[in-house]
């Protein structure tokens, strides 16, 4: 049996074999999912180099009206809205070790800073 810790260890371990600084924040991080992207994002951005910002837990989503999703979609989904205003090349996943993000087939989402503009170009908001 397997724990956050030991996931994100792991994860470190091949990032660094990859040539990234690694940083693991935390293995227990709670609270609004929002504010824990915003929070990886200011992280990675202090660097300069090759970066790879990790951390685990459970955070909080509140989905309101018909939305769909999970806290792993929506936390890639506020990292695609502060992306298209960083400069630095910075990629950004959020993924569930279990397979799951929400009631949906997916397990997190990948953002970068091109995103949220091909979104809205598709009619998305």
């Amino acid at each position: 049996v397997g724990t956050n810790r030991m996931a994100l260890e792991a994860a470190a371990e091949e990032a660094r074999r990859l040539g990234y600084d690694c940083r693991i924040v935390s293995s227990c991080c709670d609270g609004p999912t929002a504010d824990l992207a915003r929070r990886l994002l200011e992280e990675a951005k202090s660097v300069n180099g090759r970066v790879c910002v990790l951390a685990g837990g459970e955070t909080t989503t509140v989905v309101r009206g018909s939305g769909r999703g999970g806290r792993n979609q929506e936390m890639a989904l506020v990292a695609a809205l502060q992306l298209e205003h960083i400069a630095q090349p910075l990629v950004f996943l959020s993924a569930g070790t279990d397979g799951q993000d929400g009631p949906t087939e997916a397990a997190g989402a990948l953002a970068d800073r091109t995103i949220a503009s091909k979104a809205r170009a598709m009619g998305f908001d």
